[in-house]
């Protein structure tokens, strides 16, 4: 998939559901993919991927609490996602 965004974008952290099976990617300007494993056929879980644009402020540190909820700092300013 390509991304209409600046060169500031790049993948800023990402994290792995054992429960799931999901691989969580987090980029700077506020995008994300939930890419789905598949550990039976490897060519098909490329393609299994949900985009979304989860906020237009740019993130900072952030942490997966509990697998669930996604913690993040963006400038002055702490916000949650679920």
């Amino acid at each position: 998939m390509v991304l209409e965004c600046t060169k500031k974008n790049f993948p800023y952290k990402c994290f792995y559901s054992e429960e799931n099976k999901q691989i969580y990617c987090f980029y700077r300007q506020g995008m994300a993919f939930t890419i789905q494993l598949n550990p039976l056929d490897l060519s098909s879980s490329l393609s299994d991927y949900r985009y979304e644009r989860i906020t237009d402020l740019d993130l900072g540190q952030m942490v997966l609490f509990q697998g669930e909820v996604l913690i993040v700092r963006s400038s002055s300013r702490v916000l949650f996602f679920k």
